[in-house]
């Protein structure tokens, strides 16, 4: 009996075990294990077919169940704390430990690791400003999205007021705001009444001078910047819709150069 009872915590445990690690494996390590050898193929030269193969099949998936912040947060603590028990109570072996271990530091990684990166950056010298960008909460499910071409708010830009003021239309599924943002204060506030009439909307070319694009290929912006790009009253700044193909889009505001900022 007294043997008995003492068996039933250590394969309570191990059942822990298992379970961080499944998770944690199939959640968390997985991915970089597959951005690995996805890596490791590129390098080898290997055709498109088995990289595709291993991007639609795991990550693709793992991205649109990761694109919810609240289905990554809830996942992070729950694979975490199985971890931390199973370490603590589960009496891993040295394999099991070091396992557990590598569960643990996946999980703390990631969301520095697959934090959001807008589809476009400054050149250098060059002010831009990113007026969508996610918070803390949001960053690594809308990382997760770019993988995944989910797009969970679409922007559209309305036009520059005589003061200087962009204004854009921000929709979300079915909650729809107004925003209007100051580039002199870089601040932005959600309006509650109507916009203002007869805006400011001189369209010029993609800013190709001042903006480059987060993925490779595309010099000219035509994949990663959305027309139509609207110049502000004054010259100063260029407003457009920065877009990952299929995935999340931003408003982003650009020095254009025209007078000194």
């Amino acid at each position: 009996m007294a043997i008995e009872a003492l068996s039933a915590p250590r394969r309570s445990g191990r059942w822990l075990s298992v379970v961080a690690l499944v998770l944690g494996g199939l959640l968390f390590v997985g991915q970089y294990l597959a951005l690995a050898v996805m890596h490791g193929l590129r390098l080898a030269g290997s055709p498109t077919m088995p990289i595709a193969t291993l991007d639609f099949a795991y990550l693709y998936p793992l991205g649109l169940f990761f694109s919810n912040p609240l289905v990554f947060w809830v996942s992070s603590v729950l694979v975490l704390g199985l971890a931390v028990l199973a370490w603590m109570w589960g009496h891993p072996g040295r394999v099991a430990r070091v396992a557990l271990l590598l569960v643990m530091l996946a999980v703390v990684a990631t969301p520095l690791v697959r934090h959001y990166r807008p589809a476009v950056q400054a050149q250098s010298s060059v002010t831009l400003r990113v007026l969508t960008l996610p918070t803390l909460w949001e960053s690594p499910s809308k990382g997760f999205s770019v993988g995944a071409e989910v797009c969970r708010c679409a922007y559209a830009l309305r036009g520059w007021d005589d003061d200087g003021n962009l204004y854009y239309t921000e929709t979300c599924g079915q909650r729809v705001s107004e925003w209007r943002y100051s580039p002199a204060s870089d601040t932005r506030t959600r309006l509650s009444a109507s916009l203002p009439d007869d805006m400011y909307r001189q369209t010029v070319g993609r800013p190709v001078g001042h903006v480059m694009a987060s993925i490779p290929g595309d010099p000219q912006l035509r994949l990663s910047v959305r027309e139509p790009v609207l110049r502000s009253p004054d010259g100063a700044w260029d407003a457009f819709i920065a877009k990952h193909v299929y995935g999340p889009e931003d408003v982003v505001v650009v020095a254009a150069g025209e007078r000194d900022l």
